[in-house]
């Protein structure tokens, strides 16, 4: 698994990395330099951590379930059903 940070505008990637936890994702981030209040929609899993990551290094950012994530959750209610 990796985490892609990337400019949906430009199609140009910003940060390609292994890591998947918040702390060592905010490490990585901090080069930004403020950059994060810049960031307008964050495409993103849906786990505890990637959401306190998100909010903490993109605080201005909308918030969007990424597919996979949707298709898990429809899939979990038809099985329910």
């Amino acid at each position: 698994m990796h985490t892609v940070l990337s400019n949906r505008e430009t199609g140009k990637i910003a940060l390609l990395t292994r890591r998947l936890k918040a702390k060592e994702l905010s490490m990585l981030t901090t080069h930004f330099e403020g950059k994060g209040f810049e960031v307008k929609t964050i495409t993103r899993d849906l786990s505890h951590s990637y959401d306190w990551f998100c909010r903490t290094a993109f605080p201005n950012a909308g918030r969007i379930a990424g597919k996979f994530q949707n298709l898990r959750i429809i899939f979990l209610i038809r099985l329910a059903a």
